[in-house]
C-alpha cells in the first residue's frame, strides 16, 4: 500500500482528498500547516507527495527547496495542486525539486487519481 502526504492549509481540501485516497486504497497522511511539512515528510517517508503552492509562511517552492537539500526527501515524486495558474512562472525547471505533475484547483478526482497512480508506476519503476 502507497502512502501519500497530502500538503494544504485548506482543511476541506484535505478531508475530499484524504476521503478519495483511503477509499482507493492508499495510506494517507495530511498536513495543513506549512513550517510542519518538513518534518511530518522526514517522519512518514511518504511515496507520494500532493502539494499545495500558495500557503502561509513557507510556500511549496520553500518546502521543495527544504526537502531538495535532504537525501530521502529529494527522491520523493511530488504533484503539485494549486489555484494559482501563474504558480510556474520563474520557475526554470520544477522537475530539478522532484515535481513530476501538476493539478490546477479546481480538479477532477478522476484525473488526480490517474495522475497518482502514474506517478508511483514511474517510481517503482526508476526503483
Amino acid at each position: 500500500m502507497s502512502k501519500i502526504l497530502i500538503v494544504d492549509d485548506d482543511p476541506e481540501i484535505v478531508r475530499l482528498i484524504s476521503e478519495l485516497l483511503k477509499d482507493e486504497g492508499y495510506e494517507v497522511e495530511a498536513v495543513t500547516q506549512s513550517l510542519r511539512v518538513y518534518d511530518r515528510a522526514k517522519e512518514s517517508k511518504p511515496d507520494l507527495i500532493l502539494l499545495d503552492i500558495m500557503m502561509p509562511y513557507l510556500d511549496g517552492w520553500d518546502e521543495l527547496k527544504l526537502f531538495n537539500l535532504d537525501e530521502e526527501l529529494r527522491s520523493i515524486p511530488v504533484i503539485i495542486i494549486t489555484a494559482d495558474r501563474n504558480a510556474f512562472k520563474g520557475v526554470d525547471n520544477a522537475a530539478q525539486y522532484g515535481v513530476v505533475d501538476h493539478l490546477f484547483k479546481p480538479f477532477e478526482l478522476n484525473e488526480l487519481l490517474s495522475k497518482i497512480q502514474q506517478a508511483l508506476v514511474n517510481r517503482q519503476g526508476a526503483a
